[in-house]
Order: C-alpha cells, then structure tokens, then sequence
C-alpha cells in the first residue's frame, strides 16, 4: 500500500477508506491493516478488483 501511493503521488489518508469499503463493506470499523492482514493478498485484491469493476 505505501509503494503504491508514493508510485501513484497520492496521500494514503486519500484511500484508506475507499480501500476499507473496498475490502469490507463497511466504512468504519478495525484497522485497515489489520484487516488486510487478516484477510490476506489473495481475498483482498479480489476484493478490491470486484468494488473497482463496480465503479
């Protein structure tokens, strides 16, 4: 996530939370990280890959 937003030139604080909504569905809740962590790369990007074919 850091590599990407400093390749991008983009402040993490300008995602995160489209990333957790992204991942989650909610808007709020544990750490974005810890989420990730918990869920792991493979379900999050897919997850992340299904939000953005609905945008």
């Amino acid at each position: 996530m850091h590599d990407f937003v400093e390749d991008e030139g983009v402040k993490l604080g300008d995602i995160i939370h489209a990333v957790r909504v992204a991942v989650t569905g909610k808007g709020v809740g544990f750490g974005l990280f810890d989420i990730l962590a918990i869920l792991g790369r493979p379900s999050c990007l897919a997850r992340i890959d299904r939000a953005l074919a609905r945008v």
